[in-house]
């Protein structure tokens, strides 16, 4: 269960990290290069995978998904505080006229991220593998 895991987080991941792709996705008159179709790419397919990975492991053993649940774990208090955070920047920078677009990335990059391990962390696959690692110490 916990390597299914990683690979649907691993899926989750690289769609976030595409938007680092969009740095370089553009030329110096304003058009996409091939970096910008691979980027949507890569944002799509990382997306869908993981939203279909998840689906196809863990739907028969949690065939109904737990309400909106936030800091339900350690790891889940972390990625919902940055998402909380990371939210408020992201408003607050689109509000901005000028802003560095190294920093809209990076905004854009933590929210993605986190809303992907917001429901991945407060899920009940997640707690169900905290709850076999915890059982594995006490046997130890």
């Amino acid at each position: 269960m916990k390597r299914k895991f990683l690979i649907i987080s691993a899926s989750f991941f690289m769609s976030a990290a595409s938007v680092w792709l969009v740095l370089a996705a553009f030329d110096k008159e304003g058009n996409m290069n091939t970096l910008g179709y691979v980027a949507g790419a890569v944002f799509w397919l990382g997306l869908i995978g993981g939203i279909i990975g998840y689906i196809l492991c863990f739907r028969k053993a949690y065939p109904k998904p737990n309400v909106w649940k936030f800091f339900s774990n350690k790891p889940a208090k972390a990625v919902d505080g940055i998402l909380v955070l990371s939210a408020a920047v992201t408003i607050y920078g689109a509000c901005r006229v000028e802003t560095n677009e190294l920093i809209v990335l990076m905004e854009i990059f933590l929210l993605l991220l986190s809303i992907y391990f917001h429901f991945l962390l407060n899920g009940k696959v997640f707690t169900e593998i905290l709850q076999e690692d915890k059982k594995g110490r006490e046997k130890e």
